[in-house]
């Protein structure tokens, strides 16, 4: 079964396993983020305003696929090569070129912790499918034979995805407001705190 164009749609489970061979993280790969995942990349960083994400090149405010805007990843360029700013290579025992994640896991952005999953929400019934999107063309991880249950994922995830249901309604909003680029700020534009923090406000 297929969402009428590219993916196959995922109803209970499917075969996924990653290799770590850092292809999802190079090429034309565009990461989108939500407002937990700038929060938790500044905290990384050592940041104390998600702003400073966007003014030190880290992000940058995109337009999307139905016309909102939102943040993304601005993968870095050398020669003909462009990757994502947190991506390693290191050899493994076997000699063998992996690809690791700086933010793994805490503070990975929740579209590539969800990887190869890939969801369509529907704005006007708020009903959602679940896809299977291969991370780049040349995916080895496809071929895996593991077999992985949506519902475990969903559930592992259930309180983040609800907080991206969230913020995608709101995205609707400006959508549907044909709000300028400049006033989707106050979506991602926020104060950073640890936990333990007082108001710095």
């Amino acid at each position: 079964m297929k969402d009428g164009k590219r993916f196959p749609v995922v109803e209970e489970n499917y075969r996924f396993e990653c290799t770590l061979c850092g292809n999802c993280c190079t090429g034309d790969q565009r990461v989108w983020l939500n407002p937990a995942d700038l929060m938790r990349m500044a905290l990384f960083l050592g940041y104390g305003h998600t702003s400073e994400l966007f003014r030190q090149n880290v992000v940058l405010l995109d337009e999307g696929e139905n016309g909102a805007w939102r943040p993304r990843i601005l993968f870095k360029s050398y020669k003909k090569l462009r990757f994502c700013p947190f991506l390693e290579n290191h050899l493994d025992d076997r000699g063998r070129i992996t690809g690791l994640c700086r933010l793994h896991p805490k503070y990975k952005p929740l579209i590539c912790r969800l990887a190869p999953l890939g969801r369509v929400w529907d704005a006007e019934t708020g009903s959602e499918q679940w896809l299977f999107v291969k991370p780049a063309p040349d995916c080895p991880g496809v071929n895996s034979s593991r077999l992985n249950s949506l519902r475990e994922t969903l559930q592992q995830y259930g309180s983040e995805i609800e907080e991206e249901t969230a913020f995608l309604k709101k995205l609707q909003h400006f959508l549907e407001m044909k709000s300028e680029p400049e006033a989707y700020q106050e979506l991602f534009y926020f104060i950073v705190k640890r936990k333990g923090e007082g108001d710095k406000r």
